[in-house]
């Protein structure tokens, strides 16, 4: 008797996230925004199924984007509320004169709980206005990766092949600078993030 009050006593007392949460997308939904990023794309194929935590869900498929099957993933998660948060206080950079300055970054804004929805293809657009080139051609790569970092039994069809390395600046010198500042920043930013753990 005492276990069944206590029990209906914890049922009305406690919040109850699940039925705080508004329904999740749908998979139309989730597919519209599929389209939204690829508005020419034509799907060919779809399956949607749960995340492994959390009551998200995830469907993955093909997709027919200028005449070259791409895989595409998209999800929704529940996203907890977030307060307003810095990752880095200030991030150097070169100066008109090439001196190095401390420049402030601004903090993440706060946001409010809710599904968050991502998607992941190869657009195959010009994403810098200067025609199609390697950095865009090095975009789908790492969406298509990621793709199948969701979906990882999507295989390519029969005469499609899927680039999944990256093709390298054509000067060596430019190149090995380029991944110099990005383990730079890389080591700043996550540095910072593990010292504050830390304290």
């Amino acid at each position: 008797m005492l276990s069944t009050v206590l029990a209906a006593y914890l049922a009305v007392a406690l919040p109850q996230q699940a039925d705080e949460r508004p329904p999740r997308p749908t998979d139309e939904q989730l597919l519209a925004a599929l389209q939204a990023k690829v508005p020419d794309g034509r799907i060919l194929s779809s399956a949607f199924q749960p995340t492994p935590r959390g009551g998200g869900w995830k469907g993955c498929g093909l997709i027919d984007v200028g005449g070259t099957v791409e895989p595409f993933a998209v999800y929704t998660i529940w996203q907890q509320a977030r307060p307003e948060r810095r990752l880095i206080a200030t991030i150097s950079a070169p100066d008109e004169n090439g001196r190095m300055r401390e420049h402030p970054v601004p903090p993440l804004p706060a946001e409010p709980a809710h599904w968050k929805v991502g998607v992941s293809v190869p657009t195959h657009e010009d994403h810098d206005d200067d025609g199609i080139d390697r950095d865009d051609r090095n975009h789908d790569v790492l969406s298509r990766k990621m793709a199948l970092v969701f979906c990882d039994t999507l295989t390519p069809p029969e005469g499609a092949t899927w680039a999944t390395e990256l093709e390298p600046h054509p000067d060596p010198a430019r190149e090995a600078q380029i991944n110099r500042q990005a383990r730079q920043l890389t080591d700043m930013i996550f540095g910072a993030a593990e010292r504050r753990a830390a304290d």
